[in-house]
């Protein structure tokens, strides 16, 4: 009978052992999570807004073009870019943040902004990722502006 009690409590054990190295840990909304989403999408908004050759496409996530076709993107932007003008500046309206912790790692983001362009203003929402061990990219990206319906 004794053997048969330990066979069990040392099964039980390993099963809480196996459950305890699976388990995931969440942090919602911290600043410093927003402060490097903020830091990536600056640069973001400095670099499309000196009108250089910059190959956009780095920014974004792979799988952005696993649902978007990016030459459709590329002249979908380019467009945007025509309606909208030059960017002015830009004032942070929300933002959320979600780290995981555990056996898969990554942060993800959400910000949506009110920018100012030269012709009219958008909301601009962006959905990051920031996976284990690489650089925060854009994952969803949506612009908004009456400027679209004219």
């Amino acid at each position: 009978m004794r053997k048969l009690l330990r066979k069990r409590a040392n099964l039980y054990f390993v099963f809480l052992f196996c459950l305890s190295c699976n388990f995931n840990s969440e942090y919602i909304n911290e600043e410093e999570a927003k402060k490097d989403a903020e830091f990536f999408l600056n640069t973001f908004y400095e670099n499309i807004s000196r009108d250089e050759s910059l190959d956009i496409t780095e920014y974004f996530h792979i799988d952005f073009f696993k649902k978007t076709r990016k030459d459709f993107f590329l002249k979908m932007f380019s467009e945007t870019k025509v309606k909208l003008g030059k960017y002015k500046k830009k004032k942070l309206l929300d933002w959320q943040t979600s780290r995981k912790e555990g056996e898969v790692c990554f942060t993800m983001y959400q910000l949506k902004y009110e920018v100012e362009y030269e012709n009219d203003i958008a909301i601009e929402t962006f959905k990051l990722i920031k996976e284990e061990g690489k650089e925060i990219k854009i994952l969803g990206y949506n612009v908004n502006s009456e400027v679209f319906m004219k």
